[in-house]
């Protein structure tokens, strides 16, 4: 059966529809495996990014799955089933953010020590593979910085670029455990953690206050 290249794909409004007809037959196979969840995307074509909607967890793993395949144990679980948002990036990854915080209670450095910061841990999901990640948010005083994974991706499901979540729909309310998400981000200096609207910055990537969160990114690994 053919792929679908670039030319077969239909563009409808800023839907990008992956379904299509060639040569006269539904084609649902492409250059790259979609992964669990939606295939129809609210598409930037100038961007090239885009947003796939919410993947339950049951399609694709819990929280608390994902912390032991990780063998992560420290902190505290929550929020295991709140899903996925699943987004296409402009480097042609697709690429899923936990919708809500998993954790809270948890260090950067518990996080590190089970190699999901940067990508060095691989998960197997359904027989596919997901590197672990932390988000990349940029460094720096200002509470949101633009042109990054945190702005492109997961602020764009709040500010209804994507989608209009409310903070708490996000987990990041005023009282919620884990609002401020570890970031990838080290300046030298600093390590980073955000929520929607503001960030925090700590020396000491051993805090483990109940407002610091892990938030994890997967990448499909494309095989």
């Amino acid at each position: 059966m053919p792929k679908i290249t670039d030319a077969d794909r239909i563009f409808a409004g800023n839907k990008w529809i992956t379904e299509v007809k060639y040569n006269g037959q539904s084609i649902w196979t492409s250059p790259t495996d979609l992964g669990p969840g939606s295939t129809v995307i609210t598409f930037d074509a100038a961007a090239s990014r885009g947003y796939f909607g919410i993947v339950s967890a049951a399609h694709l793993i819990s929280g608390d799955a994902l912390a032991t395949a990780l063998s992560l144990t420290a902190g505290t679980g929550q929020n295991s089933d709140a899903g996925w948002l699943k987004f296409w990036m402009d480097t042609g990854d697709v690429m899923y953010i936990a919708k809500k915080p998993i954790r809270h209670s948890i260090s950067r450095a518990d996080i590190a020590a089970v190699y999901a910061v940067d990508g060095t841990a691989t998960v197997t999901i359904g027989g596919r593979n997901y590197d672990v990640w932390l988000i990349e948010s940029g460094t720096g005083g200002a509470d949101v910085i633009t042109d990054t994974e945190f702005y492109n991706y997961f602020y764009k499901t709040y500010d209804g670029t994507w989608a209009s979540y409310s903070l708490s729909e996000l987990g990041c309310g005023a009282g919620d455990n884990g609002r401020y998400a570890w970031m990838s981000d080290y300046d030298g200096f600093y390590y980073y953690l955000r929520g929607v609207l503001s960030r925090v910055r700590v020396t000491d990537n051993t805090s483990n206050s109940s407002d610091y969160g892990w938030r994890p990114m997967l990448k499909l690994v494309q095989t």
